[in-house]
């Protein structure tokens, strides 16, 4: 699939900074709401690519820099064309289950845990899952949660939340999915699941809600944040006990330390992770 594509939300702030002098604050802000207002703009629909709205939007940001005298830099003066995967998520034959000791726990889908859609060529998998605390590295910190562990052909499973060693913008920086996922790959994972923090998420129903059935990647393999991904989803910390049963933890645990910022344990799952997301 292809999209005629503009970059709209980066442009925000040097729309602002292009259209008034930048030492008139107020100006500033008023230019850049006004940038808001319009793009986010419910008759925009979402800005979803290919679709209406975004192509509004595209040309809005197009009108805007050949308003303040920029030179066009794609291949159809600011445009430029480019491919897209898309995913989409059969979630009504999507199932995941928790395997013990030749024993399997059904996970409700819904209730217990979300599912998402992936690109690393499988639609099934078998592993083992390890917590491994908040999930993210900052090496240049010294802090690295995968450090020592056997993560090799497993699925990482994190808590959301950050230490207080490490300053708030660094974390959030690392806890991109890009990041995070770049260096649990590093380590050898095939897998990612979140435990929703009820204090830093959305309500697990407007979660629920609000998932995405629908994923587009860059076609470009190599600009594929995801690839090696065979495996993601995000549990509902309310039933995080399903999941941690066996292990000598527990989800009540997990959340004081997380809300603390404290460190956290790493530790195997007793159960196996087995899914199958077509």
């Amino acid at each position: 699939m292809k999209f005629r594509c503009a970059l709209i939300p980066a442009t925000l702030l040097l729309l602002s900074w292009v259209s008034v002098a930048v030492e008139d604050w107020n100006a500033a802000g008023n230019s850049w709401w006004a940038h808001v207002q319009y793009l986010a703009d419910d008759k925009l629909e979402g800005r979803r690519p290919g679709s209406t709205g975004f192509n509004l939007a595209a040309q809005y940001v197009e009108n805007q820099f050949k308003t303040a005298g920029l030179h066009p830099a794609g291949t159809e003066g600011f445009l430029q064309e480019v491919k897209f995967d898309v995913l989409q998520l059969d979630e009504a034959s999507s199932s995941w289950k928790l395997a013990t000791d030749g024993s399997e726990t059904e996970v409700q889908l819904g209730s217990d845990a979300i599912v998402s859609a992936h690109s690393g060529g499988a639609d099934a998998v078998a592993a083992q899952a390890v917590f491994v605390g908040y999930g993210f590295a900052v090496p240049e910190r010294g802090f690295d949660e995968f450090k020592n562990l056997d993560l090799e052909g497993k699925i990482a499973v994190a808590i959301g939340g950050q230490p207080v060693s490490i300053p708030a913008p660094i974390s959030t920086y690392h806890q991109t999915f890009s990041e995070r996922w770049k260096a649990l790959r590093k380590a050898g994972a095939i897998g990612f699941v979140n435990i929703a923090n009820p204090k830093l998420s959305l309500p697990w129903e407007r979660m629920v809600a609000s998932r995405p059935r629908e994923t587009l990647l860059l076609a470009d393999p190599q600009l594929n944040p995801s690839r090696g991904l065979k495996f993601a989803g995000t549990i509902n910390a309310a039933h995080g006990d399903k999941f941690l049963a066996g292990s000598g933890h527990t989800i009540a645990e997990l959340l004081a330390l997380a809300d603390a910022g404290q460190p956290l344990p790493k530790f195997p799952l007793a159960a196996k992770f087995v899914a199958h997301v077509p």
